[in-house]
């Protein structure tokens, strides 16, 4: 896990920047440039995609500790705002004295049952699993995506060597967990929210927004014409919408 900080003389805000997991998503290093005229910037990246979800948070808490950080606002775009929704119950549990003063979450999802590809996954991809590289690289690397989810721990340690067998059985039984946890009274966030989503995301299910306004009831949310990689195409449009949220 790799972190760069910078600081802006005389600012007390700082930016923590949470890029995607996916092997084909661009950084959002681009955003720098812009954010460095508000406040400081904590960069985060985790190039070799293993860390487990605690310990990506662990280390980003030990950064904000290093820096002594008082108010920050979390910044993340796909999994890095799935993971900024941890970040966040993290800090309201344990590091009381930091303050967030804004959630930017970027086409992510908060649970596993608010992503569409999970149900997909064995239909769409079992007729050419194993005679395209690119379907098996980028399988690999979703099933390491939900990692600490309700998919069996086992297929990620299989990795890439995963059948269309193991991963129907692994959506299902997703699925049959995931009725147990909806029931459960979801945690709030007074922090002010917003969700940048796309309007064509083949990732994440629109039942996503519901499921955001349940968890941060101060949710405000902006459209991006686009699908879910939105960095290589919409930058300049995704900065703009950022700098508009702060």
């Amino acid at each position: 896990m790799d972190f760069k900080f910078t600081r802006k003389k005389g600012s007390r805000k700082t930016f923590i920047l949470l890029p995607g997991i996916m092997s084909d998503e661009v950084s959002i290093d681009f955003l720098i440039p812009a954010l460095r005229r508000h406040g400081n910037i904590l960069w985060v990246d985790y190039p070799n995609r293993k860390s487990s979800a605690a310990t990506l948070i662990r280390n980003v808490l030990n950064e904000i500790e290093k820096y002594k950080l008082k108010k920050i606002t979390i910044i993340g775009y796909s999994y890095g705002g799935s993971l900024g929704r941890k970040l966040i119950d993290k800090i309201r549990d344990s590091h009381k004295k930091i303050k967030i003063e804004k959630f930017i979450a970027i086409n992510s999802a908060l649970d596993v049952k608010d992503l569409t590809i999970l149900g997909k996954a064995a239909t769409k991809m079992s007729s050419d699993f194993g005679r395209s590289k690119s379907s098996s690289h980028f399988l690999g690397h979703f099933l390491k995506i939900l990692w600490q989810t309700s998919l069996d721990p086992a297929l990620l340690r299989l990795g890439r060597n995963v059948s269309a067998d193991q991963i129907a059985s692994a959506a299902t039984r997703s699925k049959q967990l995931t009725k147990k946890t909806q029931q459960k009274t979801p945690r709030y966030f007074n922090v002010p929210t917003v969700l940048i989503k796309a309007t064509y995301d083949e990732y994440v299910s629109h039942k996503n927004d519901k499921h955001f306004k349940q968890i941060f009831p101060h949710l405000r949310t902006e459209m991006l014409h686009s699908r879910h990689n939105v960095l290589g195409k919409h930058q300049k449009e995704l900065r703009r919408l950022v700098l508009n949220a702060l």
